[in-house]
C-alpha cells in the first residue's frame, strides 16, 4: 500500500505542469455558457455590469493604443456581409455645418450682429437767429410778400418732437456705433410770420436730424447701462401758403440748419434675448439748454446685442 501511495504521489507532480499549462490563455477566450434549455439558438450578451457601477447607459471606450498612430477617431465598418474591404474611415474633429438650404434667419448666431431702434424723442432748444424775406403766390392768384424773423434767440424757446430710428453695430461687447435719423414737427418756436396779406400763414413746422452716434455699454443680467456721443445736423423748415390751399397749391418753404453735438446716457432692459426697451436723456455739449428725452423700442439680431 505505501508503494501505491508513493506512485500515484509521483504521477500527480508530474501532471501538474501539463494542467498548469492547459490552464492558461495566450488570448481572450470566449465561452459559451447557454445550457442546453435555455431555449438560445443564437449567443447570448448580457450586461455583468455591478448595480453600483453608476452607469445607466452602455459605454464606448476608445481603445486606441497611444503609439496607434491614429489622431481621430476610427469608424469600422463590421458588417457581415462579406463585402467589407478593410477600409478605416477616420471622424472628423472639425465642427460640421449642416444647412437646410432655407434663408438664414434674421435671430441667427452666423449672421451680423446689429440693433434696430425705433421710438420717440421729445427737444427743447434754443432755436436758431433766423430772418427770410419772401412772397407766394395765393389761392386767388395774388403774389403776397412775407418776412419771417426769429427775434433774439433765448434758452429753451423752441420745442418739438420726432419719430427716431437707429443702426447700431457692436464694435466689441462694450462699445458700439451707428447712425440715426429722426423725423417730426415742432410745437413751438418764436418764429413769426409778417405780411400785409391776410390770407397767408406758416402752414408746418417740421424738424429732421440725422448723425452719427458711438457709445459704451456695460450689462448685468437683463439691465444694461451706457453712455455716448452723437455729432450731426438738425434741420428746421417752415412752409408759407394759403390758409385755404390744398395739395399741390403754390407754397414756399424756409430752411434753417444747424449743428449738433450731444451727451447722452441711455438705459435698457432686455425683456428677451433679442428685443429690449430702452431710454435715453441727453444735453448739447455747447448748450446746456438744449436737452432731448426718449423712448425706444430695438431688436438685436443676436442674443442681448454681443459682438460674437
Amino acid at each position: 500500500m505505501r508503494v501505491l501511495g508513493v506512485s500515484v504521489l509521483l504521477a500527480s507532480i508530474g501532471l501538474a505542469p501539463q494542467i498548469a499549462s492547459a490552464g492558461r490563455h495566450d488570448g481572450p477566450e470566449v465561452r459559451d455558457h447557454r445550457s442546453s434549455d435555455s431555449g438560445h439558438s443564437e449567443p447570448v450578451v448580457r450586461d455583468h455590469r455591478s448595480s453600483d457601477g453608476g452607469h445607466n447607459e452602455p459605454i464606448v471606450r476608445d481603445h486606441r493604443s497611444s503609439d496607434s498612430g491614429q489622431s481621430a477617431p476610427v469608424v469600422r465598418d463590421h458588417r457581415d456581409s462579406g463585402s467589407y474591404d478593410g477600409t478605416v474611415y477616420y471622424a472628423s474633429e472639425e465642427p460640421v455645418m449642416v444647412s437646410d438650404g432655407g434663408s438664414p434667419s434674421l435671430f441667427s448666431s452666423t449672421s451680423p450682429s446689429f440693433t434696430f431702434e425705433f421710438g420717440g424723442l421729445a427737444r427743447r432748444f434754443r432755436g436758431p437767429a433766423f430772418t427770410r424775406s419772401g412772397s407766394v403766390e395765393t389761392t386767388s392768384g395774388d403774389l403776397a410778400s412775407y418776412d419771417l424773423a426769429s427775434g433774439t434767440p433765448a434758452a429753451g424757446d423752441t420745442t418739438g418732437g420726432a419719430f427716431t430710428m437707429r443702426f447700431t453695430v457692436p464694435m466689441s461687447d462694450h462699445f458700439y456705433a451707428g447712425a440715426e435719423l429722426e423725423a417730426g414737427g415742432i410745437t413751438r418756436s418764436p418764429i413769426q410770420l409778417m405780411s400785409d396779406s391776410p390770407d397767408i400763414h406758416i402752414s408746418s413746422r417740421a424738424l429732421v436730424g440725422t448723425g452719427a452716434v458711438a457709445g459704451a455699454r456695460m450689462r448685468h443680467g437683463i439691465v444694461e447701462l451706457g453712455g455716448e456721443l452723437a455729432g450731426g445736423l438738425r434741420i428746421q423748415t417752415m412752409t408759407v401758403q394759403s390758409f385755404d390751399a390744398v395739395d399741390g397749391d403754390p407754397s414756399e418753404t424756409e430752411t434753417m440748419l444747424s449743428g449738433l453735438v450731444e451727451a447722452r446716457v441711455r438705459g435698457a432692459v432686455w425683456v428677451t434675448p433679442h428685443v429690449f426697451l430702452a431710454a435715453q436723456a441727453g444735453t448739447n455739449v455747447f448748450d446746456r439748454s438744449d436737452i432731448n428725452v426718449g423712448l425706444s423700442i430695438g431688436l438685436a439680431s443676436r442674443a442681448f446685442g454681443a459682438a460674437r
